[in-house]
């Protein structure tokens, strides 16, 4: 039996090349959907008007007692948010997003709409065909750093995308 992830890849031939951006967008949510969550608690909501996709936090699937502070589940909006980017690539759109475009509403997390149009690249095609490939794994992580390079490349992935690299220390 198919996976959903199989099942949305099956209809890639079906994206509305010629169709206006909001059905653009709803089929490229699709691929949005699949995004690694706190628990897959999918905590996102998006509107779509126009030729915007609005990102918002979905509150009701806070996991209050694991994340008090709501830091996950924006974290786990923020994935979301970057497979609709991906997604977008993929199919040949450069996307747009705007953060917390309504300061009045804090769960109003992003605007996105599709830019100029971009031949994609094989990263982007690397990319969109790790959506569906992607898994769970609750298993405990071995003790000590990861490569040495790792964190100079997260850091130029985070400068790349108009972000820092936050270091978070827990306590033991």
């Amino acid at each position: 039996m198919p996976s959903t992830a199989d099942s949305l890849h099956a209809s890639e031939g079906r994206f509305p090349t010629a169709g206006p951006p909001a059905d653009q967008l709803r089929f490229l949510l699709r691929y949005a959907a699949l995004a690694p969550s706190v628990l897959n608690t999918q905590p996102w909501r998006f509107a779509v008007g126009g030729e915007e996709a609005h990102l918002y936090a979905d509150r009701s699937r806070q996991l209050r007692a694991l994340d008090p502070t709501g830091r996950e589940l924006v974290v786990s909006c923020g994935a979301a948010l970057f497979h609709l980017r991906v997604a977008a690539r993929h199919f040949g759109f450069e996307g747009a997003a705007v953060p917390f475009p309504s300061p009045e509403d804090p769960d109003h997390l992003a605007t996105f709409r599709l830019a100029d149009p971009r031949p994609p690249g094989e990263r982007d095609h690397r990319l969109f065909r790790a959506i569906g490939l992607r898994r769970t794994n609750r298993d405990t992580f071995a003790a000590g750093a990861g490569p040495d390079d790792a964190g100079a490349a997260l850091e130029t992935a985070a400068r790349t995308a108009g972000a820092r690299r936050a270091r978070q220390t827990r306590a033991a």
